[in-house]
């Protein structure tokens, strides 16, 4: 929680069965793996708590930020390791069973001329795929690491505040910039690309306010983005060709999820719309 805690809950009945407190407020959502939860604060520190009780398994410092973002990512597990996101820009990889640190990466690279940039919090969330690791920043740059090394394989000069969606060869993502991409994935090289709704209003001066975009999510076959502007759209993951628009009542304020054929998306009007 922001308000610098944590608990779990009975999924049955919504009791509280441990809460534990800390000197911070935790970023991001919680990684589970066997009987630990992995969590990240604010401050960059790492914690490993037990499941069962929120027993403190170990705890790591990281490097402090003296700007935050609201929404930090979560922790991925990658194999033996996990991987925490920092507000400091990092990558760290520790090892799950005794906290040991493999390697730390900073995510370096900003928009110039954006003031997000002087934000250097990792906000899209990393995704472990095929050893390898994806992860972005919100202030233009997004890129692919060796889950093993940590070493860079590559980064291009684009942002994102949601995980990017690597499939196929290829690598999904919205850009901080409102664009939908294709990217390869054994260089990071744009395949193609499509510009989203991004200014709430087009007169230059009035400018004041950006419509979100949540996604991308592959399903059916479709590449699919819900959008604070009321629509729900889909596209052709080869060409990035819009083949589909969907009313969303009051627009988008969460990602579609996919579960058993019907896409579930929450709209800023707080309503939890369903869609075969």
């Amino acid at each position: 929680s922001a308000f610098a805690f944590l608990a779990a809950l009975d999924a049955d009945t919504g009791q509280e069965l441990w809460r534990v407190d800390f000197d911070a407020p935790l970023t991001g959502s919680p990684a589970v793996q066997g009987n630990s939860v992995y969590v990240t604060a604010a401050d960059s520190t790492m914690w490993s708590l037990d499941i069962a009780d929120g027993r403190i398994q170990w705890t790591i410092p990281g490097t402090p930020s003296l700007s935050t973002f609201a929404r930090g990512s979560a922790p991925a597990i990658a194999g033996d390791f996990v991987v925490f996101p920092t507000q400091a820009g990092e990558l760290t990889a520790v090892r799950r069973s005794n906290g040991g640190q493999a390697w730390t990466t900073i995510a370096a690279g900003r928009r110039l001329g954006a003031a997000s940039a002087t934000i250097s919090a990792l906000t899209g969330d990393p995704v472990v795929d095929g050893g390898r690791i994806y992860a972005a920043n919100q202030s233009g740059r997004t890129f692919a690491i060796d889950a093993r090394t940590g070493q860079d394989i590559w980064s291009v000069d684009e942002g994102a505040f949601a995980p990017v969606w690597p499939v196929g060869g290829s690598v999904f993502l919205v850009s901080d910039q409102n664009r939908l991409l294709r990217l390869d994935a054994r260089d990071g090289s744009v395949i193609w690309a499509q510009q989203l709704p991004l200014y709430t209003t087009e007169r230059v001066r009035r400018r004041l306010g950006i419509y979100p975009q949540h996604g991308p999510v592959l399903a059916g076959g479709r590449l699919w983005v819900a959008s604070g502007d009321g629509a729900l759209r889909g596209f052709d993951p080869t060409s990035g060709e819009t083949v589909a628009q969907i009313e969303i009542p009051g627009g988008a304020a969460s990602g579609p999820i996919v579960v058993g054929g019907t896409m579930y998306i929450l709209s800023r009007d707080g309503a939890l719309l369903a869609y075969r």
